[in-house]
């Protein structure tokens, strides 16, 4: 049987893990999901809306633009 492969997140293209994986012992990072069901890593996301932020823009999806 063949394995969907690791979703990452689009900002830091590192594997993002299922809430239900959280549970082993080494600390892993926690994933946020928009609105539009993109996630991401919650610092990630939360780097690209300061950037925004800071350039004026639409705070939104890195994916698909949707307001955040």
């Amino acid at each position: 049987e063949r394995q969907a492969p690791p979703e990452e997140c689009p900002i830091c293209l590192t594997e993002l893990v299922a809430d239900e994986e959280d549970d082993e012992e080494e600390e892993r990072e926690r994933c946020t999901m928009l609105s539009c069901q993109h996630r991401f890593h919650a610092r990630c996301m939360t780097v690209w809306l300061e950037k925004c932020r800071e350039k004026d823009c639409k705070a939104s999806c890195p994916m698909c633009r949707q307001c955040a």
